[in-house]
């Protein structure tokens, strides 16, 4: 369990607490996990171990239909 806060100028990032395939949904889906350092620019992540260069990293999954 954590608790984190982003302050800035701009909207505000909503964290949802997980992502969910529908049953009733029509063929595939593409899982997609993607990392950030700022909660705004996100690129393409592969599961594995990251180095502790940076200060901090987000990570988020998106699912995508197919």
């Amino acid at each position: 369990l954590f608790t984190y806060e982003v302050s800035s100028g701009g909207s505000q990032f909503q964290p949802s607490t997980g992502v969910v395939i529908p049953e009733d949904g029509v063929g595939n889906v593409q899982v997609i996990m993607e990392s950030s350092a700022d909660l705004v620019n996100w690129t393409q992540a592969l599961p594995g171990t990251y180095g502790r260069t940076e200060p901090k990293r987000f990570f988020r999954l998106r699912i995508v239909n197919n």
